[in-house]
């Protein structure tokens, strides 16, 4: 039978054990979690603005600093860390991410729509939606020297009818990032294809050819809005 001092040495040696080798390194022979302090909950934004009034009204312009993760994404964080080497992250401004739907096919109509959404007028795109709704699918041809090149049939008035070389490209402003700042512009495809041989519909593309220069821009003046809004050598890391 086990006596209560067996027992009792049991238990003694079942807790967590830890081994230091000869380089001094710590070992356990159980994982350990720390028991940290609880950590400031972070505001959500949605504007620039918005992180910019935070700092001002937490006094907070000489304990923190801001990273422009992305065209979408900026965080706001303290300077100095815990003991747990953690940093506080006082707010965040977001803004919902670019997507484009280069490979749909749409009606003249539904283009349109989707374009006059998701891009800023401007005189290029309403020349680029008065041509879509002009176009007709009699004789939609795309050129054999560089397979870009398109011309189509066009109606102009009433009934008049006329050839029109399509332009390869067009410069737009599709609303991409924070609204604080100027949008940055870039290059877009307009495709053109009948809907079958025996349909006088078409449907279109809009092929965006610039993935990345667009968002360097974006980050750019994302930063730049900062530090106009921010005392003078404030860090903002972009």
């Amino acid at each position: 039978m086990l006596d209560k001092s067996f027992i009792e040495k049991i238990q003694e040696t079942a807790g967590i054990q830890t081994i230091e080798d000869d380089e001094g390194l710590m070992y356990s022979n159980e994982q350990l979690y720390p028991v940290a302090s609880p950590i400031l909950v972070k505001l959500n934004l949605t504007t620039l603005q918005g992180i910019v009034d935070y700092i001002v009204i937490h006094n907070l312009q000489t304990d923190s600093f801001i990273h422009v993760k992305s065209p979408w994404k900026v965080c706001l964080y303290s300077k100095v860390t815990d003991e747990w080497n953690r940093r506080t992250e006082f707010a965040d401004a977001k803004h919902d991410e670019w997507s484009w739907f280069s490979d749909e096919r749409l009606t003249p109509e539904g283009f349109i729509v989707l374009v006059r959404r998701k891009f800023l007028e401007t005189e290029v795109l309403s020349d680029l939606l008065k041509l879509v709704s002009t176009i007709k699918a009699e004789h939609v041809e795309t050129s054999k020297d560089d397979g870009i090149t398109q011309t189509a049939t066009v109606q102009s008035g009433v009934v008049l009818v006329e050839r029109k070389e399509l332009k390869k490209s067009w410069e737009l402003v599709p609303y991409r990032t924070f609204p604080d700042i100027e949008q940055p512009e870039s290059e877009f495809f307009l495709r053109v294809s009948k809907v079958s041989e025996k349909s006088e519909a078409v449907s279109l593309r809009l092929v965006e050819t610039d993935d990345e220069k667009w968002k360097l821009t974006a980050i750019d003046r994302i930063r730049e809005f900062l530090v106009n809004k921010l005392p003078k050598d404030y860090p903002v890391i972009a």
